[in-house]
């Protein structure tokens, strides 16, 4: 059922494809890395094509003498879509997930719930010169390390901060203020995370961001990327900071993760900075999240079953990229999970190498990481990613 329902999605992909540029052959746009643009002759409406694929290898094993075990797999295969319809200030995002991850099997509590092919799916009004307004759904504004695309980063993953706490894609709505020397974001949606078509289960997730550029606005939007591609001639600086509540969450990690029996009040805050300046990059964030409750689920015995996703993290990273678009970068997570959760605290030390051959639009990324548990083997990890796009 699920192979049929792929290979209906890419046949009307294909087709719509196909007549889109049939109609606008006349006004065809491209450049490399940019995606191809379909401008409509009467402009009234665009449409930008974009892919991207990124294949990796990941490897892991005891270094008390533990079975190695390790495979390869297509990471993230992406479609994208975008543009606008009738006038410039009011756009669109739709991009797909058609990697095997984001179809995964059912999950017992929920027989209802089937994941699909959506990620982003909005649509977006600009009805001042600084501010927008969106409705759909997309990702939240959480933490600056999940708010940069997966294409953008100088490690070949997110950390292990980020896995843990992050804030996910939801449906719902969102107000944006741009200027200058400041990001404001607001947030309204489910708290079910993407593709979560039944009733919403416990109350609304609530969302606020604020992020400041005391030294000036990167150049080259370069806040929206890890490395430093722009080689900054002044130091620039950004500081930002979130607050979500989701309200009886019925997921372990809010707005993804397991579904779990029982529903938490959960509250995540985070604190992070970016600097960049002449080919060196540093970023910091310390996140938490909390329930005012237990997190964990105990079974009518007793019996430990199960817990949401407290506790605590610290994370730091940094990079230089040479001028012949080579990087050397390392990272530094501390992980502190609830003692309720009955998980273990653990430190996470990466270094990476990476060579980005048309920016971050194809490259070649690899990183190995030491795991260090407060009880038990330490572990390493090796990651090798191909990543291109256009």
């Amino acid at each position: 059922m699920m192979k049929k329902r792929f290979y209906t999605f890419a046949l009307f992909i294909g087709f719509l494809t196909a007549h889109l540029t049939l109609q606008a052959q006349d006004n065809w746009k491209d450049k490399v890395g940019k995606g191809i643009t379909l401008l409509g002759k009467d402009s009234t409406f665009s449409l930008k094509l974009g892919m991207r694929l990124q294949t990796m290898y990941e490897g892991s094993g005891s270094l008390d003498g533990g079975k190695w075990q390790s495979g390869m797999s297509i990471r993230r295969f992406r479609l994208k879509f975008g543009g606008f319809v009738y006038h410039p200030s009011l756009t669109y995002k739709i991009q797909f997930a058609l990697a095997s991850s984001n179809f995964v099997a059912e999950d017992p509590l929920r027989p209802d719930y089937i994941p699909g092919p959506i990620a982003d799916a909005y649509l977006q009004w600009q009805f001042h010169k600084n501010w927008s307004i969106r409705v759909g759904q997309q990702k939240l504004p959480g933490n600056r390390e999940n708010n940069i695309s997966s294409q953008k980063l100088e490690f070949a993953g997110r950390s292990e901060l980020n896995n843990l706490f992050r804030i996910d894609r939801d449906m719902g709505i969102q107000l944006h203020y741009n200027s200058d020397f400041m990001h404001l974001a607001t947030a309204l949606s489910m708290g079910e995370g993407r593709n979560v078509y039944f009733d919403n289960q416990g109350g609304y997730n609530y969302t606020a961001r604020a992020e400041f550029y005391p030294l000036g606005q990167f150049e080259d939007k370069g806040h929206t990327y890890e490395p430093d591609f722009a080689r900054e001639i002044t130091p620039k600086l950004l500081i930002g900071a979130t607050y979500d509540f989701n309200e009886q969450a019925s997921r372990s990690k809010g707005q993804s993760g397991d579904f779990l029996e029982e529903q938490r009040d959960l509250t995540t805050w985070f604190v992070d900075m970016l600097m960049k300046y002449q080919g060196f990059s540093t970023s910091v964030t310390w996140a938490q999240k909390n329930t005012p409750n237990t997190p964990a689920i105990w079974d009518e015995n007793g019996e430990f079953v199960t817990a949401f996703t407290t506790g605590s993290a610290f994370n730091w990273q940094g990079s230089y990229l040479f001028k012949n678009h080579f990087a050397i970068s390392g990272r530094f997570t501390h992980i502190r999970p609830d003692s309720e959760t009955f998980e273990q605290d653990y430190e996470k030390y990466t270094l990476g190498l990476g060579k980005f051959f048309f920016g971050y639009n194809l490259k070649l990324q690899s990183d190995i990481s030491l795991l260090q548990y407060a009880e038990g083997d330490d572990f390493m990890e090796v990651k090798c990613q191909l990543e291109f796009a256009f």
